[in-house]
């Protein structure tokens, strides 16, 4: 009896004609992650390291005409992960928060025993960088590895702060929010408004006006302390490049919304959301400097509330930030982010190797994963 589902290997180059059917996997999967839509990842190859192909593990539904029902981006591991040898680990890069791979709902489990299967046949041991604890991957996974008999084992974590409620803005901010953090917020706004006209705009890259959100964006970073340490994207020409094509998304509508600050017509202020059905995640923050008196990441930050809460496009936001940034004084959920290591055998031993792991500890893994900008 031919098997239903399989599994192959394959480059950027075959998955480009299939670019739509890859993005509606994408927003359609058990958990969605914009990480690993078309734009971004093929931007991510042909800029950041276009000599480093991704390799693509594919499984196709042999009774829907080989529909695209999973895809894992992957590569060697990186010498931080002390792991060199007989290991893969789904990819991942500076601008990327999650490694989740877009997994078809219908047929999960059948789907990831598949791509499990033939990772075995290239590796033994996979390291999932980035996961999200508890949510409906990492259910899959554990049950997967259970039913298998593969080990899984959790290396370190951290909580990231996130928007995930019920409750509308003011609602959230009454609840959630400290008497002191709403006092100053109204403060701020008010002298904010006797500089000019205070204008919250939101809208996609598609939409007119996304290429000037970018633009203000890349301007407002390279000013300020990413500039001074040389690592703001307009500074290299690769990075430049890659947020173009990654930020702007052009074929994938939706992918990217934008969300803008302005004093009278100047940006003072700039969020770059990657979304996936309708999961928000905040990878990019700029702000102007100059008005940094009145905190104008902190002030747009309280007005992205309105994406994630009732009546708004999305059903969650992740700030891509760590705990400890101020964010976490408006964002006030937590999403808890892992790394584990699986073994893709029966009785492939993760002991040595998980400790090994953890003994390098969570800065090289985290490190340049922070992508929000600095405290105010």
């Amino acid at each position: 009896m031919t098997a239903r589902y399989e599994a192959r290997f394959v480059a950027l180059p075959d998955l480009l004609p299939r670019e739509v059917e890859w993005a509606k996997l994408v927003d359609a999967a058990l958990e969605p992650n914009p990480f690993y839509a078309p734009s971004f990842l093929a931007a991510a190859e042909r800029h950041l390291h276009p000599h480093r192909p991704i390799l693509y593990l594919i499984v196709e539904d042999k009774a829907a005409s080989d529909a695209l029902c999973a895809l894992f981006p992957l590569e060697r591991p990186h010498l931080r992960d002390g792991v060199l040898w007989g290991a893969l680990a789904l990819y991942r890069n500076p601008y990327l928060c999650l490694t989740v791979p877009p997994v078809r709902i219908e047929d999960a489990e059948d789907i990831l025993a598949t791509a499990l299967a033939a990772l075995a046949r290239r590796a033994a041991r996979l390291i999932l960088p980035l996961t999200s604890e508890g949510r409906a991957f990492d259910r899959l996974l554990r049950s997967a590895s259970d039913r298998l008999r593969l080990p899984l084992g959790r290396i370190d974590g951290r909580s990231r702060a996130a928007v995930e409620t019920d409750l509308g803005v003011e609602d959230y901010r009454n609840t959630y929010w400290k008497k002191a953090i709403r006092s100053q917020e109204r403060r701020r706004l008010r002298q904010l408004g006797e500089v000019g006209s205070v204008i919250h705009r939101t809208f996609l890259a598609t939409d007119p006006g996304g290429q000037d959100a970018l633009d203000a964006f890349l301007r407002l970073e390279k000013a300020g302390w990413k500039g001074q340490h040389g690592t703001a994207l307009l500074q290299s020409p690769k990075t430049a490049a890659f947020a173009q094509h990654a930020f702007l998304a052009a074929h994938e509508p939706g992918r990217v919304l934008f969300e803008t600050l302005s004093v009278d017509d100047r940006i003072i202020a700039v969020n770059i959301n990657l979304v996936a059905g309708q999961v928000g995640f905040a990878i990019k923050s700029a702000y102007d400097e100059t008005f940094a008196r009145f905190g104008a990441g902190n002030l747009l930050d309280g007005f992205s509330l309105a994406l994630a809460s009732a009546g708004g496009p999305l059903r969650r936001l992740d700030s891509c930030a760590p705990l400890d940034h101020p964010i976490r004084h408006r964002w006030r959920q937590e999403e808890r982010i892992e790394r584990q290591l699986l073994g893709l055998r029966p009785g492939v031993s993760l002991d040595v190797l998980s400790r090994w792991m953890a003994r390098l500890g969570p800065y090289g893994l985290w490190r340049g994963f922070d992508q929000r900008y600095e405290a105010e």
